[in-house]
């Protein structure tokens, strides 16, 4: 579930989502617990760079940020996680669609792996699962898709 904060980060990290679209949104900078935290840094979100890359048994994501922006995006991730350990020990939580598939990703026995570089931040979810590395690419397929709408309506 760590990877989940990360994760929601960088693809919220690039791009604003207007209060009317955050509702039917696949991503929510305003009311996903998880992701509100990202959508309180505006400057952040517009100097993250995200990647996401279908690989043979999962999918890999990068995300680099400026050098000013790491110390940000730690405390946006460090407030991240402490939601998601409180969804772990059963407490209640709004999730935007985003963090509910990728959520669902590591219910169904994908793994993640998270490496902090100099650059950013690497995040690898796989599986050995054929069935499960199908939902993975399904995520990563969706999740670009909805990304791409995002740079498009913010100019990006």
């Amino acid at each position: 579930m760590r990877s989940i904060r990360l994760l929601a980060a960088v693809v919220l990290a690039t791009c604003l989502i207007s209060s009317a679209q955050a509702e039917e949104s696949y991503f929510d900078l305003e009311t996903c617990s998880i992701c509100k935290n990202l959508g309180a840094h505006p400057e952040l979100l517009s100097a993250m760079k995200w990647e996401i890359h279908e690989i043979e048994n999962g999918m890999l994501e990068i995300v680099t940020l400026p050098d000013e922006m790491k110390k940000t995006m730690d405390q946006c991730h460090a407030a991240m996680m402490k939601v998601v350990d409180k969804l772990k020990a059963g407490e209640p939580a709004t999730l935007c669609q985003f963090c509910q598939s990728y959520g669902g990703l590591e219910m169904s026995g994908a793994k993640t792996q998270e490496i902090k570089s100099a650059a950013g931040y690497i995040t690898l979810v796989t599986s050995d699962n054929p069935e499960v590395v199908k939902k993975i690419h399904a995520h990563a397929k969706k999740t670009k898709t909805e990304y791409e709408k995002m740079l498009a309506a913010t100019g990006k």
